[in-house]
């Protein structure tokens, strides 16, 4: 293998790192570019239009600053309104529909209230289809007089800016996240000690003399279980997490895990896992087939003598009460 393994490793979640960033900021980009028009009408505020401009109309999306302010001369209620059903077949009024009087022309408004006003302020959209099917056609079935009085959009005074806040808080974390990642990556492109993975073999002495400590070990005969744990002449090395590693002589305790999933109570399979802690507390935790795990498991008690094998409550209170009392325990047993 390679002389330059754990840096390689480091370096591949690097760029894995620098390309979710610069993901971040496409998405970032995208966003902006097909929320412009409503940040910019958000920003500017709502604009007054001539009622001859909205009898005008046949499309909305004809017009850029559609966050309006429309003065009619009468309004009516239509006597429609959307209701939405619970589960528990509750029901509730999310909407009303009116009619404001533009000249000869209806437009259809959209309102959290039963009672508009001559002037409303709003986003103007197209008709849905359904809308009009369910609340024009009937209205003019019922009143054919009025039968290609309402004009092709309407009007909806729901809250124009609330969207907007959320999807910039959004864009913010995602803007933040983004960067510090990118800074990250750059950092530890630049010095690989920068990496987290790199930063943990500190708590064994010299961070260099360790790297080439395992890339020497990694270059020579070993045991490979599965494609990402390595036992090599004195350590224990997984890539499952980019790179974790622990020498066995510091090695104090492992146990297999095995989660139950199910799905509406029905067991739909399991997940396994050797957990393997360090006399400093590190956890490596190492997933895999059960054959795998089985395989590490005997692996650490036959290169890690006296290390304590297997789980129970007693144990992990002792563990995590009396650490020190547990190094002295598996050390007591290493001298037997």
């Amino acid at each position: 293998m390679a002389q330059d393994f754990v840096e390689s490793l480091v370096r591949r979640s690097n760029l894995k790192l620098l390309i979710f960033c610069f993901l971040g900021f496409f998405a970032l980009c995208i966003g902006f570019i097909l929320g412009f028009r409503y940040l910019l009408n958000m920003f500017l505020g709502p604009e007054p239009i001539n009622n001859s401009d909205v009898i005008a109309l046949t499309n909305a999306g004809s017009r850029f600053r559609y966050f309006v302010t429309i003065t009619g001369s009468d309004h009516a209620s239509t006597g429609y309104q959307y209701i939405s059903t619970s589960s528990s077949g509750k029901e509730t009024i999310e909407a009303y529909y009116n009619a404001l009087l533009i000249d000869n022309r209806f437009l259809l408004v959209k309102s959290d209230t039963d009672e508009i006003q001559n002037t409303m302020t709003g986003a103007l959209v197209n008709i849905p289809g359904d809308l009009n099917t369910q609340v024009i056609s009937q209205l003019e079935n019922e009143m054919p007089n009025i039968k290609g009085a309402f004009l092709p959009v309407m009007l909806d005074t729901s809250n124009f800016y609330t969207p907007g806040y959320v999807s910039l808080a959004v864009a913010a974390i995602v803007a933040i996240f983004t960067l510090i990642g990118f800074f990250l990556a750059v950092s530890r492109f630049l010095n690989p000690l920068n990496h987290p993975a790199l930063k943990s073999y500190a708590r064994f002495g010299d961070v260099n003399l360790i790297v080439n400590t395992i890339n020497t070990e990694i270059s020579s005969q070993h045991e490979l279980i599965g494609k990402k744990v390595h036992f090599t002449k004195n350590w224990i090395v997984s890539t499952a997490n980019v790179i974790e590693a622990s020498p066995y002589r510091d090695l104090i305790w492992c146990y297999k895990s095995v989660i139950q999933h199910r799905t509406n109570g029905i067991p739909t399979g399991k997940t396994y896992a050797v957990n393997v802690y360090d006399r400093t507390g590190k956890n490596i935790t190492i997933p895999g087939k059960e054959p795998e795990v089985d395989q590490i498991l005997n692996l650490l008690i036959l290169y890690s003598p006296g290390i304590i094998a297997g789980y129970s409550s007693e144990i992990q209170q002792f563990f995590k009460n009396d650490r020190l009392g547990f190094i002295a325990a598996v050390d007591k047993r290493r001298q037997k």
